[in-house]
This record gives structure tokens, C-alpha cells and sequence, in this order.
């Protein structure tokens, strides 16, 4: 999956001030069983893609303090394979009641030749009590980069939504965990290439308003995450006579799963 492989933080909102409080007062308190952060807690993850299978390993490895909150940076040991991994990878992680809260940077790589960095500052990750397709986070922006000599503009949109959760959930390998709470993850993008003639501006679309990476995970008590579905689908426009040509694939449709193999959580 190297040219449409996921390097992409989980995405997620940004938490208010006067909405922690609230929260607080409401007594909506939660130990996070479905995520346990304890430091040297650690999880092994089987990545199987289009043809190919990896292995990921997972840990918290130390604690940590982020705009004076106290915190948890996560570590693979090896460079990621699997989107969840990825998504944690060198960040860090707070809890705020039933929230896991996210703070770093997300890399994402979907199309070979355009990756996209985007600065995560207590992004919620996960929320325990939701309802069904309730929307929990969301960040939306825009980012300019050269691609090859090319300009363009990515406008993107991140969101967190928490699904029903379940007394029992079996993955496609068989394995049943109990007490499930599913999360997902969506990332929608426009791609435009700003062009200038007889010194007129305009955008040439490159692509299209899409949801080009959806992410369902599940995150099983007393356990964390325990498998990951994660599919990537886009289709770039037609471009007219005479516009620029560039270095991306014109689609991408992949999907890949993570399942948890071992794990040590106190």
C-alpha cells in the first residue's frame, strides 16, 4: 500500500474550555477502560492489506505534559504500517472524562506525491457516551504546498463520530470481544490548483469535494483497540486541454484492516 498507504493522525475536535467545565459539573467522570494509558502498556497489531501483511506494535511510552495538561506520548516500535498506529504515533494522548484527547500532528499520505501535515491540539479521538452517528469532533482548513512545481490548495474536513456501542462485536478473523464501543473517522478533501491568466486568478479543480478516507474502529474494555477497517477512495477530475499535469495517480481504492494480536494493558 506504499502509494496510498495512511499516515494520518486520528482527527477529531478541539474541546472548549467552558465545555470541560460543564462536563465536570455534570459528573460525566470515566476511568477510559475502552483506552488504558498506562505507561509500558503495549499493543501488537496484524495489518493486512491489498496483498500485503505487516505487523505494528503500539506502546505508551512515558507521561508526559502539553499545554500544562497532563499527558501520554505514544510510540511505535517500528515505522507504522496500519492507520491507527500511524495516528498515534509520536503524539500525545490526554483523557478529559469519557474523551481521549489528541495532540501533534497528523501525516497523511493518501495519493503517492501528496501528503498533508495538519497540527492536532486536543483533538477528541474518542468519546465513550455517544449516540448512534453522533458527530464529536470536527477541524476543518486549508493547507497551500508545492507538489512537484505544482501549486495547490487542499481544503480538508476532519470529523469523529461515535457509533452504538456493542455488548459483543466478532471481526472478520473470528476473534469476539466483548463491551464494544465503535468509533468513526472521516476525512473529507477538495484539491484546487490556483492559476493565473492575463493576470486573472482561478482555481482549476483537481479534486472534487470527496470523503476520500473512512475509518471504523472499535475499542473493546479493558482492552483498546481491537480492529480497524480503514478505506480509502477517490477519483480525481478531468482535467481540460492545457492545464497542468501532475504527478498523482488519477484514483485510489484500497482497504485495510488492523487486528489486534497481543497486548499488555494495566
Amino acid at each position: 500500500m506504499k502509494n496510498l498507504v495512511l499516515i494520518l493522525a486520528l482527527a477529531f475536535s478541539i474541546i472548549s474550555c467552558n465545555n470541560e467545565s460543564a462536563e465536570l459539573d455534570n459528573g460525566l467522570n470515566s476511568t477510559n477502560i475502552y483506552m488504558p494509558l498506562t505507561v509500558g502498556n503495549f499493543w501488537t497489531y496484524k495489518v493486512v492489506g491489498t496483498g500485503t501483511v505487516n505487523r505494528d506494535s503500539l506502546f505508551v511510552q512515558k507521561d508526559t505534559v502539553v499545554n500544562g495538561n497532563p499527558s501520554k506520548k505514544m510510540k511505535t516500535k517500528f515505522n507504522p504500517f496500519g492507520f491507527y498506529s500511524n495516528s498515534l504515533n509520536k503524539n500525545t494522548v490526554r483523557q478529559l472524562n469519557d474523551k481521549l484527547l489528541v495532540s501533534g500532528k497528523s501525516n497523511f499520505d493518501f495519493i503517492a506525491n501528496l501528503g498533508i501535515n495538519i497540527a492536532l491540539a486536543d483533538f477528541v479521538a474518542f468519546k465513550e457516551v455517544t449516540q448512534n452517528n453522533e458527530q464529536v469532533g470536527l477541524i476543518d482548513g486549508e493547507i497551500s504546498q508545492v507538489v512537484q512545481g505544482f501549486n495547490l490548495k487542499i481544503i480538508y474536513s476532519l470529523r469523529s463520530i461515535g457509533l452504538t456501542s456493542l455488548s459483543s462485536f466478532t471481526t472478520s478473523q473470528n476473534k469476539t470481544y466483548a463491551d464494544v464501543k465503535p468509533m468513526k473517522y472521516i476525512l473529507t478533501l477538495k484539491v484546487v490548483s490556483p492559476q493565473t491568466i492575463a493576470g486573472v486568478p482561478f482555481n482549476i479543480t483537481i479534486l472534487d469535494t470527496q470523503d476520500v478516507v473512512v475509518s471504523t474502529q472499535y475499542f473493546a474494555k479493558n482492552k483498546g483497540m481491537v480492529f480497524a477497517k480503514t478505506v480509502i477512495n477517490y477519483q480525481l477530475q478531468q482535467l481540460p486541454a492545457g492545464a497542468p499535469v501532475l504527478p498523482i495517480p488519477q484514483s485510489g481504492n484500497q482497504t485495510q484492516e488492523e487486528f489486534l494480536d497481543t497486548f499488555l494493558v494495566n
